[in-house]
């Protein structure tokens, strides 16, 4: 009962405020008021996950999408078995928790009618935007996959489940119950696109008073389902955040757990680095042996994690947020493919093998299992989780009175942040008039029109090197191909046996009759398996340097920072008539929206098409010469196919950086315009918003 008025007290608080507020709405702007009431629904939902100190430990497994948290919970409790379905696209992305059960389980809730309506509607506007000749804007990542998801599920009679929770529990093994799941949340399943969650029973002891969840990314595209992360941070008594190793914490990563997890109330953080064989074969150049390189490697990682984590604290007053930031450090390095390596050895998939000679190549070494459950680390993980599981009773005694007060220091971060852009924007409406308002904005459309060459140029320039990039790449692919195509020959010789006549003409006797000897017959030979391994390798080495390239094509970071200084430095910073504050913010929102597309390049067909050509073990003698011929044809044929993907590619980005050019200036002065239409509308009736404001300012003082 107490904990049931403790709720409601903080629920009422909360929407007080917001009523409070409600009248000078457009002073605060509508996605800061917006932010009241999403501040209650996950309060309440958090404090009522939290207020049964009997419940189960919740752990969250958190991060971006293609961060590894699939393969990583599959090695951690599935011993490497692909149970967990890996989020590929963006429609294998529900919410899992998996719980302990003598009997395999799952339970799948649906969509929701109004969730489904969401969906179609961004995809049908999504799809008349594609067809549009004369359609000149963005279509965002979110309304892609809402395209994806509504054209997999509307030829399919599977809305009537909209709604609906189904339970699968006529099975006694989990692999049973794993076939069964292909429908609902494989790759190409009936009804995955219609899937918001699973809940899944399975039979493992080290989970009985625990249960674990394994998150949508927080940057899926379908931003519905990013939120429900972010919301359900709350509901977690621990979380495991996981990053990409070499590239640990980026701005996605350090808004999140700034913004997140500490405002929550979990002081349970651990972070993970992930995906750290890839770490390893990205840097191999650098460490002369492979003990050097881990424990260096992930000495840099810790002091890179070290420094972001310092910025996040720097930009928080909040004590609480860099105490449990300090004490998720160092990071725990993790592979999840190195532990599926090392628990199937014998049994390899075409992936994995890849994945460990290239290691054994790049490193001149042989990893056998004990190294590869080194890299892979999942017992430090396991580690943790038993010493949390060890603290249950601790941490779900004060889990509710931490969530009260993350709700209490989410209002009134609010509540600064409201304080702050509103004496901002005040400030401005009372140091301008409409005609000195009109000065500046003609200052700022000339200054930008202006610098359309040279922000042009920018992008120019970048196209010009992501050409640069791939053409290099293709001709590299040229260069090394000569070396594959060279087929060795080696000299055998074989025994045989031949009959020699030893009848003489003087003894008729010895008609007939004959001896057996021997000669040696030398040729040459061709071993067929090692020149296909040897067009393997190439195929492999080109797939690698081909993701390296796209990985690099860009640093979107120093490209958006190119754009703004040029910008910026259009403008008379001494200039009584110009604050850079009239064009910053807007200009920033403009820069962020430039982004690079993803690129998947597919050469596993390559690798088919090797094995289709050649069957037998070797070849001798004349047919060398024919061998060499076919080998030749398919190596061109593999590299026709990777110059073809290439380019499309190549064209791909190109096209998207030329779409984002042609639309940043017209964008930028579209931004400008409309805060100057804004300012201008307030201005027209002054006296009466600054009555407002004076009103509003009293509240926000008060609320302190």
């Amino acid at each position: 009962m107490q904990t049931n008025n403790q709720i409601e007290e903080i629920a009422n608080k909360i929407q007080n405020s917001e009523d409070k507020l409600a009248p000078f709405k457009e002073l605060i702007g509508k996605d800061n008021f917006s932010k009241f009431q999403n501040i209650k629904k996950t309060f309440e939902a958090d404090a009522k996950a939290k207020e049964d100190e009997n419940r189960l430990l919740r752990i969250g497994i958190i991060g971006q999408i293609k961060r590894g948290k699939s393969s990583f919970l599959n090695a951690l409790l599935f011993d490497g078995r692909d149970i967990l379905p890996k989020g590929a696209t963006p429609m294998t992305a529900a919410l899992t928790k998996i719980r302990y059960s003598f009997s395999p389980y799952a339970k799948l809730s649906f969509y929701t009618t109004q969730d489904w309506e969401s969906i179609k509607q961004k995809a049908l506007q999504t799809k008349e935007d594609e067809q549009n000749e004369d359609f000149e804007g963005e279509i965002s990542e979110e309304d892609k996959a809402c395209l994806e998801i509504y054209t997999k599920a509307k030829n399919v009679d599977i809305l009537s489940k909209l709604g609906e929770i189904q339970t699968i529990d006529d099975v006694s093994k989990i692999e049973d119950l794993l076939e069964k799941l292909e429908n609902y949340v494989g790759a190409d399943g009936i009804y995955t696109p219609i899937v918001k969650s699973l809940e899944l029973g399975v039979d493992i002891e080290s989970i009985k008073n625990i249960e674990i969840v394994d998150t949508p990314g927080t940057n899926d595209p379908v931003i519905s389902r990013g939120r429900v992360t972010q919301d359900f941070i709350g509901q977690c008594d621990v979380v495991f955040f996981l990053s990409l190793s070499s590239q640990f914490l980026d701005q996605n990563d350090m808004e999140l757990i700034a913004q997140n997890i500490p405002k929550k109330g979990v002081e349970n953080i651990f972070l993970v680095g992930s995906l750290f064989d890839s770490a390893m074969l990205d840097t191999y150049n650098d460490y002369e042996n492979t003990s050097d390189l881990i424990e260096n490697l992930k000495y840099k990682y810790s002091i890179r994690a070290k420094e972001d984590i310092d910025k996040i604290i720097s930009f928080n007053s909040d004590d609480s947020i860099g105490n449990s930031l300090l004490k998720a450090l160092p990071p725990i390095f993790v592979s999840g493919m190195c532990y599926n390596i090392a628990t199937n050895l014998k049994n390899l998939s075409e992936e994995e093998n890849h994945t460990l000679k290239n290691l054994n190549e790049m490193y001149n070494d042989s990893f056998d299992k004990d190294d590869l459950l080194y890299i892979a680390n999942i017992e430090g993980v396991q580690e943790k989780i038993d010493i949390v599981t060890a603290k249950k009773d601790e941490i779900l005694k004060s889990a509710f009175s931490k969530v009260i007060d993350g709700a209490t220091k989410q209002l009134d971060s609010l509540y600064v942040d409201i304080e702050k852009n509103v004496k901002s924007d005040f400030e401005m409406l009372q140091n301008n008039d409409v005609a000195s308002l009109e000065k500046k904005q003609h200052i700022i459309q000339k200054s930008i029109k202006k610098g359309t060459s040279k922000i042009d140029n920018i992008f120019e320039s970048y196209i010009i090197d992501i050409e640069k990039s791939f053409a290099s790449l293709a001709q590299q692919l040229k260069n090394e191909i000569k070396n594959t195509e060279n087929v060795n020959v080696e000299s055998g010789s074989d025994t045989e046996e031949y009959e020699v006549s030893t009848s003489k003409w003087y003894n008729p006797f010895s008609y007939g009759r004959t001896e057996t000897k021997t000669r040696t017959i030398n040729y040459k030979y061709a071993n067929v398996y090692d020149a296909i391994e040897q067009v393997e390798d190439f195929v492999r080495t080109s797939e690698l340097n081909i993701s390296k390239t796209v990985e690099n094509i860009i640093d979107i970071e120093t490209f958006r920072k190119e754009i703004m200084q040029n910008i910026i430095g259009l403008f008379d910073l001494k200039d009584d008539d110009f604050d850079p504050r009239d064009i910053v913010d807007t200009l920033k929102n403009s820069v962020n929206r430039i982004s690079i597309p993803n690129v998947d390049i597919d050469t596993s067909s390559h690798i088919d098409t090797i094995r289709d050509n050649f069957s037998s073990s070797e070849v001798k003698d004349s047919k060398i010469d024919s061998f060499k011929k076919e080998i030749k044809r398919v190596l061109k044929l593999i590299l026709g196919d990777m110059k073809v993907e290439i380019l499309s590619q190549t064209k791909k980005i190109i096209s998207e950086l030329n779409q984002a050019k042609d639309n940043f200036i017209p964008k930028l002065l579209k931004d400008s315009n409309d805060k100057l239409d804004n300012m201008k509308n307030n201005m027209s009736k002054l006296n009466e918003t600054k009555e407002q404001y004076e009103e509003l300012f009293i509240i926000l003082k008060n609320h302190k």
